[in-house]
């Protein structure tokens, strides 16, 4: 995966999940990333033989990271 497949695959998750993201206060988008990047943690305490497990995960952590980002912007 180069970067614009990375990049394409994280839009392509925001724009899955864009209604949920509305509503969300600083400390929920916090416990968002940190769920999502735990499963990032699990993979590297519990490898597993198919990587494209670890490449989702990576993606949903950047995806909720880029929205987060999205809704401080509209403050």
């Amino acid at each position: 995966m180069d970067a614009a497949d990375a990049m394409a695959a994280i839009n392509d998750e925001r724009d899955y999940n864009m209604v949920d993201d509305a509503c969300h206060s600083p400390t929920e988008w916090v416990a968002i990333i940190t769920h999502e990047l735990g499963a990032v943690a699990d993979y590297a305490l519990n490898p597993r033989p198919d990587t494209d497990w670890l490449k989702r995960a990576l993606v949903k952590t950047a995806a909720v990271s880029v929205a987060a980002l999205e809704a401080l912007c509209k403050e």
